[in-house]
């Protein structure tokens, strides 16, 4: 909403500095962005970031043009940022967003050229920063006409042809995709992405016996690329090839049992695959590496959750830390606790939680969680009066009115 005395009531606050002075523009550009007043504030923090040397300021008046989407001004600001601070590739990307936007093909190579120049010790993340940048604009002609004039300007650039096939094969170019990736294995043969991503294609357009025989053949040449190893195991895994999937598991296993990071992988790998005893034995290995030790025990209590062994899944379950996964783990420990028969000790647990979540967790999982304890104790009533006590304090959640509904 705007506010139309900002601009008078920073006068009172600055009146000798002007409305030319950057401490003027700086104070008008905060207040109004605080009423909400996007024109006022951008104009203000705009002007600021002409006066200052400081490219911070650029920076925040970029951030009120991004967030008002004021594309001129975009522009105009990533510039100055440019000028303040040419050696950040961040203004560089903004501006390179801009001309995508308005279709500026050429200008757009220019800055792509400057943000892979800037960061040429990690090439890699570089490309896929563009790539992320090219699926957010959503402007397929236009990056598809940016990344063919990368290409052609240095065509022994493998990387370049990567960055084509999977932008190619994101909106769907199939053609285009398999023709870059072709390209960018003539001039990298153990570009393992590339690799996947050519197997990869093929499956998706039916061709499945040829996508898994290029990885076949390519890890009958490159036998100790762990990238590849596990690349086929994960496409296994998706072709629910389940017993081939389990045999490359074990063989990376085998070779990599001290790496805690691929052992975690392994076990999720394991099971997707339904291999339960595999997984187990997988995340219970992270687990004695102490990586991921946390996400493991959260998995590990899932499977014995499944199997029924209860006191083994609450063990598990109570050995979750990461913030993500410990109101689950501890929710179902209570409920687990109930289907042992132990019905006041789980209420007892489910008490303390609502303790400690108070004012950050939804009140209405811990209410059906305990309506689903008396239930399982037969104690229809009081799983009913619990819900309808819950839904009159929220009448408006259709989770509650369902339960209300189906608690009988």
């Amino acid at each position: 909403m705007q506010t139309p005395h900002t601009k008078d009531q920073i006068s009172v606050l600055k009146p000798a500095e002007g409305e030319n002075g950057l401490v003027y523009n700086l104070l008008l550009g905060e207040l109004a962005g605080r009423r909400g007043d996007i024109d006022v504030a951008l104009e203000s923090y705009e002007t600021a970031s002409m006066l200052s040397q400081d490219p911070e300021v650029a920076e925040r008046a970029l951030q009120i043009a991004l967030y008002s989407q004021r594309w001129e001004s975009v522009e105009s600001i990533a510039k100055r940022w440019i000028s303040l601070s040419p050696e950040d590739t961040a203004p560089h990307r903004v501006l390179l967003t801009a001309y995508i936007r308005k279709g500026d093909i050429e200008p757009a190579v220019e800055e792509a050229e400057k943000v892979i120049a800037l960061s040429q010790t990690l090439e890699k993340r570089t490309y896929d920063d563009l790539l992320a940048l090219f699926k957010r604009v959503n402007k397929p002609d236009v990056t598809a006409a940016i990344v063919e004039k990368l290409v052609q300007a240095d065509a022994q650039a493998a990387s370049r042809h990567f960055l084509q096939a999977r932008l190619a094969a994101y909106h769907g170019d199939m053609p285009l995709a398999e023709q870059a990736v072709r390209h960018t294995l003539a001039l990298e043969p153990e570009h393992t992405s590339a690799l996947l991503l050519e197997a990869q294609l093929l499956i998706q357009q039916k061709r499945t016996g040829e996508g898994f025989k290029v990885l076949e053949e390519a890890l009958a040449r490159y036998p100790d690329n762990l990238g590849l190893q596990l690349g086929y195991a994960r496409l296994l895994v998706a072709d629910q090839q389940y017993d081939k999937a389990i045999g490359q598991i074990d063989h990376i296993y085998g070779e990599n049992s001290a790496n805690g990071n691929l052992v975690f992988s392994l076990g999720l790998l394991a099971m997707e695959s339904q291999a339960l005893e595999k997984a187990e034995k997988y995340l219970s290995q992270a687990v004695n590496l102490d990586v991921r030790a946390s996400e493991a025990n959260l998995y590990l209590g899932r499977i014995a959750d499944n199997q029924k062994k209860y006191d083994k899944a609450i063990a598990h379950y109570a050995r979750v830390r990461h913030e993500e996964g410990q109101f689950e783990a501890q929710l179902r420990i209570a409920e687990l606790m109930a289907a042992q028969g132990k019905i006041e000790p789980a209420r007892t647990h489910l008490s303390l939680l609502r303790n400690r979540y108070s004012g950050v967790t939804n009140q209405v999982d811990f209410d059906l969680s305990e309506a689903e304890i008396l239930r399982q104790a037969g104690r229809i009533e009081e799983a009913l009066a619990l819900l309808t006590r819950s839904l009159e304090a929220r009448p408006d959640d259709t989770q509650l009115r369902y339960q209300d509904h189906s608690a009988t």
